[in-house]
C-alpha cells in the first residue's frame, strides 16, 4: 500500500470466539447476519463476511482452525469468496471447505500447500 497500511477491522462475531479449536463457521451471504444471530447453530465458533464488504478489510483470527464457509440467502460472488478463502488461508486455517446452498457439487476444499481449491 502507499505510505499507509489500511486499519482492519475485527470480523463480526470474532470477540465472541470461544476456544475456536476444530472447526469455525464463516457466515456469508445476504442472510448471514440472521443465521449468526441463532444462539444455539455453532455458539462461540462463528464469524459474519457482511454481505458486499471486502473479506481483506477485516481480521480473522482463525489459526490452526478448520473453516466451513456456509452461504446463506443471495450469495456472495465467486470472486469474493475465493479472496475470502485466501485470507483465511493467510491467517493461518488449517483448510477451508466451501458449503454452499446454491453449489450441487462436492465441497470445494482449499489446502495451505497448494492455495488452489479442489472437489
Amino acid at each position: 500500500m502507499s505510505g499507509f497500511e489500511r486499519r482492519k477491522k475485527h470480523a463480526p462475531y470474532s470477540r465472541q470466539l470461544n476456544d475456536a479449536r476444530g472447526s469455525i463457521a464463516i457466515l456469508t451471504g445476504r442472510e448471514a447476519w440472521r443465521r449468526a444471530a441463532s444462539r444455539s447453530w455453532f455458539v462461540g465458533r462463528k464469524l459474519v463476511l457482511p454481505f458486499g464488504e471486502d473479506p481483506e478489510a477485516f481480521v480473522w483470527p482463525v489459526a490452526d482452525t478448520n473453516c466451513i464457509v456456509f452461504g446463506f440467502g443471495d450469495p456472495e460472488p465467486w470472486e469474493t469468496l475465493d479472496r475470502l478463502s485466501v485470507e483465511l488461508i493467510q491467517s493461518g486455517a488449517l483448510f477451508v471447505i466451501w458449503n454452499l446452498a446454491e453449489d450441487d457439487g462436492p465441497a470445494t476444499l482449499y489446502r495451505p500447500a497448494s492455495g488452489e481449491g479442489t472437489s
